[in-house]
């Protein structure tokens, strides 16, 4: 008795099986813009699409029909596909591309999922689109800058203005930007004439970084940036050297002019801060370390720096 019953279910259950896995194609020709031959042709792709998953594809009308379309918009077209499953429209650059856009959104439909994702079941090797071999992206503006400055040295008491150089490559948003490079600082004293002592820097350093402008839209914009910095220093401090490296961070406020421009001006101020201190390293003279000088130095700087960048995408120069 049992028997009987599940090949009785089995018997009802398989029209419905076979009948959920046939559908029929056409064309909405309220939305289609192609000419009678496009439509033909659009047809056999829209089978050929089903068919590579392996769904029969009967005559239409049926109850499993899904209807295919593509309006002009200029030189492109808006392809849909609309049936029970849903619908799924996708843009195709031009009418040669249409076979692959109606495959994307037939897998897209019948697999579940959404077109537009590229990880999605929607993409294969066979259906790749111009507009993913070519995604619209944001582009950025791709500067170098020159930079050059004074700066206050803690911890060093030094008779000239310490001068910073800098040079910095930037890939710039409206917001945001991403900023890396390097600079130097240097001075020197020379109190020899007076009989004193002298005290003088030097550090190299390169950065990482980014940047955000209050304004993102305006050709004038202040900004606040940070970096990670790795730095060497080395110190002279009453004819004794102090020497060092290792990370720290450089903090910034500035204020960008001309950002609609490919030359652009910005001036800031700025704190290095290292992680480290400098360690006693040498000495020279009666061999002994001065006692107004102790194991080690601190010398984060504070600078004004001045500079001007430009933008190289459109010349090629550092690209």
């Amino acid at each position: 008795m049992s028997f009987r019953i599940i090949v009785l279910l089995s018997g009802l259950c398989l029209p419905l099986y076979a009948h959920a896995s046939e559908v029929c194609v056409s064309i909405d020709e309220t939305v289609d813009g192609l000419s009678p031959q496009e439509r033909k042709s659009s047809l056999l792709i829209a089978k050929g699409a089903f068919g590579k998953l392996k769904v029969k594809v009967v005559p239409a009308p049926c109850d499993n029909e899904y209807k295919f379309a593509a309006g002009n918009l200029g030189r492109s077209l808006i392809a849909t596909v609309s049936g029970p499953k849903g619908t799924q429209k996708r843009k195709a650059e031009s009418i040669e591309e249409l076979a692959e856009v109606y495959d994307q959104l037939v897998r897209a439909i019948w697999l579940g999922g959404d077109v537009d994702d590229n990880a999605g079941q929607s993409v294969t090797r066979t259906n790749v689109d111009t507009r993913r071999q070519f995604p619209a992206r944001v582009k950025d503006d791709r500067l170098v800058s020159f930079s050059l400055g004074g700066a206050l040295i803690q911890g060093v008491d030094v008779d000239e203005i310490p001068i910073v150089l800098g040079l910095s490559r930037s890939h710039e948003l409206d917001r945001f930007a991403l900023d890396y490079g390097g600079y130097t600082l240097f001075t020197y004293g020379d109190n020899e004439s007076s009989g004193e002592d002298s005290e003088s820097a030097f550090r190299i350093a390169l950065h990482l970084g980014g940047k955000y402008f209050f304004d993102p839209a305006s050709n004038y914009s202040a900004y606040a940036s940070g970096a990670l910095t790795a730095t060497y220093s080395v110190t002279e401090v009453d004819d004794t050297s102090f020497t060092g490296g290792g990370l720290g961070t450089r903090l910034a406020i500035g204020y960008s002019i001309g950002r609609a421009s490919t030359i652009r001006g910005f001036i800031e101020l700025c704190a290095d801060l290292p992680f480290y201190s400098q360690e006693y390293s040498t000495f020279n003279g009666s061999g002994q370390r001065p006692e107004s000088v102790g194991d080690e130095v601190y010398t984060p700087f504070y600078g004004l720096i001045l500079g001007v960048s430009y933008t190289t995408h459109r010349y090629g120069f550092i690209p």
